[in-house]
């Protein structure tokens, strides 16, 4: 039984003994169990024994440990007189190829591991599974392996990949109904496409994201083929649109206050009020609000600012800044400067010059959510000691050190600047005659206290959550999501019609209605002929030039999603190899891996 599994029957070779050696590994010597063999180059078959020599391959571990195999080989006289060669040795390709130093089987494993994992990581998988190999003998072993053949696939997808991000960009072609890539192209070029498809002829469908150059490759390639637009980029690409237009229209961004939603309880940004204290001049500022943690006193000192005329950019906190750019913005464009103009006068990017001026208000950002921290769990204990009077962060950091506190000082002085603005540590007052310590006089103390209030702005969203909110099937909406989407609606006619062709159109790509594109179209040139949803009309021009090829992905049954699938896979083979393999080497590993 023994002998069966290590030294199968079929490969003709006897085990003659065995021995554990002192490292720990087995030793086999068995010998081949032929009576003659034929020679290589001439086929002739000979009995005649020249002599014999052992080798010694390495075979599969067993139980971790590594196993060589002392083989005896002959060598035999070649009788045929024609033949160039006088002896040869007699092969056994299932057990041990020609001048090969392991068996068959092992090279098969390490093939596969060095396929799965590649260099580094198979080379320390095989050591601790008792096989000792280096990570180039594993590269080697793959570059030697010659490429799969594929038919030429019928419905073939085509998309791009990243070889070095915003710099090198390649092309995989799958067979969408094999679920298997057949190739990977070192660029994304029409050219280079159609080659590819002028040597696989037969190519029925091609399905493909909207980039000009595939659109291109197709129809010189493969004219014959009907190309079909990726319905996934096609909902992308409306949300990229949908996007710039709540840009534009930013106040609908505004959210509602807690309560109810209906038309009369929303919350509109004119109506917010701002309460001024006694002793402080009320002051008007925009529907935006200017800086969240700003005074009142600094608010009216930047406003006072902003109308002097050509007064230079102060170096004043980001949110004013803002509003300050936002309106010098306004007033250049007013005088006739092009965006060009405006960016070199202000020293900004044109990209947020064409920002501001197709913006109603100014833009805001929703700050991002504050991650983990070593310091979170010494929190508590800082506010408690900070409200016993102890002020000093140098005190505050070795006593939380004492309690087991490992990050840095740099984190713990950056949450306390945060943490002084919103709890300033109180002044002390000097005590005067005839009257107690702390003691205030007249308004003071309610000047203080509105000066260290701060303005508290209104909740705002994204215009990419409010794109999902639009997107989303009305089912898989939260409550506070449908609130929103209540708000939104109700804010504006335009984000209304918007929303109803966006609806429309999402629906034609789920449930493959393709027939009612036109009429889409349609009424998106309406809109736009009244001056409203340009964004959508630029998307609905795109759709125009590709329409056939739009039409057709919005009609038949066929998706990019497992080319998505296959970039994914591509992307984690290439960061196996910390992304500096070369596209040979990665070619093979990702082609390979679905042969199975």
């Amino acid at each position: 039984m023994l002998e069966e599994i290590v030294l199968p029957t079929r490969w003709q070779v006897q085990l003659d003994r065995y021995e554990i050696e002192e490292e720990g590994g087995l030793f086999l010597q068995a010998h081949f169990t032929t009576i003659n063999s034929e020679c290589p180059s001439c086929g002739f078959t000979s009995g005649r024994v020249h002599s014999r020599y052992v080798r010694h391959p390495a075979d599969l571990p067993i139980t971790g440990h590594n196993v060589e195999v002392g083989l005896t080989v002959r060598r035999f006289f070649c009788d045929n007189s024609q033949c160039s060669k006088r002896t040869f040795a007699e092969q056994v390709p299932v057990l041990l190829a020609p001048k090969a130093r392991r068996t068959t089987r092992q090279s098969c494993f390490l093939k596969e591991l060095a396929f799965a994992l590649g260099g580094k990581p198979g080379a320390r998988l095989a050591l601790k599974q008792g096989v000792k190999v280096g990570r180039d003998t594993l590269l080697r072993l793959i570059r030697k392996t010659p490429e799969p053949e594929y038919a030429t696939p019928r419905i073939l997808g085509v998309d791009d990949w990243s070889y070095r991000k915003g710099v090198e960009f390649g092309t995989i072609l799958v067979d969408l109904e094999e679920h298997r890539p057949v190739d990977l192209l070192v660029d994304r070029k029409a050219e280079t496409l159609v080659k590819w498809l002028e040597k696989h002829p037969g190519v029925e469908i091609i399905s493909r994201d909207r980039a000009s150059s595939y659109a291109d490759g197709a129809r010189r390639g493969a004219p014959q083929a009907i190309q079909v637009a990726d319905k996934f980029h096609l909902v992308k690409n409306l949300g990229e649109h949908l996007k710039n237009m709540f840009e534009r229209k930013n106040a609908c961004l505004l959210t509602p206050l807690k309560g109810s939603v209906s038309q009369e309880m929303l919350i509109q940004p004119e109506e917010v009020p701002l309460e001024v204290e006694k002793g402080v001049e009320e002051i008007s500022i925009n529907e935006e609000g200017l800086a969240c943690d700003l005074t009142l006193l600094e608010c009216k000192e930047e406003i006072q600012e902003k109308q002097i005329e050509d007064a230079p950019l102060q170096p004043v906190k980001y949110a004013s800044r803002k509003h300050y750019l936002f309106e010098h913005i306004k007033a250049l464009n007013a005088e006739g400067l092009s965006q060009r103009a405006i960016a070199i006068e202000l020293r900004i990017s044109r990209h947020t010059v064409k920002k501001y001026l197709h913006s109603e208000k100014v833009p805001r950002y929703t700050p991002r959510p504050s991650r983990p921290s070593k310091l979170d769990l010494y929190k508590p204990y800082i506010t408690a000691r900070w409200q016993e009077g102890v002020y000093k962060g140098v005190t505050l950091f070795l006593e939380i050190r004492e309690r087991g506190y490992s990050g840095s000082w740099a984190l713990l002085a950056q949450y306390l600047a945060k943490f002084r603005r919103d709890n300033p540590v109180p002044k002390p007052q000097k005590a005067g005659p005839g009257r107690p310590p702390g003691a205030g006089s007249g308004g003071s103390t309610t000047k203080g206290a509105a000066a260290n209030r701060k303005l508290k702005p209104q909740p705002m969203l994204s215009a990419r959550e409010a794109v999902w909110v639009i997107l989303k099937r009305a089912q898989d909406l939260t409550e506070k999501q449908q609130k929103l989407l209540v708000h939104l609606r109700a804010f504006d006619s335009e984000v209304e019609m918007a929303y109803q062709l966006s609806l429309e159109f999402v629906q034609m790509v789920r449930e493959r209605q393709g027939h009612k594109l036109e009429e889409w179209l349609l009424a998106v040139e309406q809109q736009v002929q009244q001056e409203q949803l340009m964004e959508l009309g630029s998307f609905a021009k795109g759709i125009k030039q590709d329409f056939a090829t739009v039409k057709a992905g919005l009609t038949l049954e066929v998706s990019q999603g497992q080319v998505e699938g296959q970039v994914n896979r591509l992307k984690t083979i290439k960061r196996d190899m910390f992304g500096r393999g070369k596209f040979e080497l990665l070619k093979a590993r990702v082609l390979h891996r679905n042969v199975a």
